[in-house]
């Protein structure tokens, strides 16, 4: 379930790096960074620092992320 502080944190311009929601996995997944539950500490650095290492995806990412949720998470 996407909760209220995923929201807030697309609309801070912050990409989300977590256990995406099932139910829109189709539309966070280009600017979220997915990590599995099941993944150990060493592999979910190793998946952060990829995205870390990129810092233009990254801002594209936020962008994406905060026009996303300023047109499906806000109210007018």
């Amino acid at each position: 379930m996407l909760t209220g502080q995923y929201a807030q944190a697309f609309l801070s311009g912050c990409v989300v790096a977590g256990d995406i929601p099932t139910e829109q996995e189709d539309q966070l997944s280009s600017f979220m960074i997915k990590l599995q539950p099941s993944w150990d500490i060493e592999r979910i650095e190793t998946e952060i620092q990829k995205y870390l290492d990129d810092p233009e995806r990254l801002q594209q990412m936020a962008l994406e992320g905060f026009v996303y949720a300023r047109r499906y998470l806000t109210s007018t």
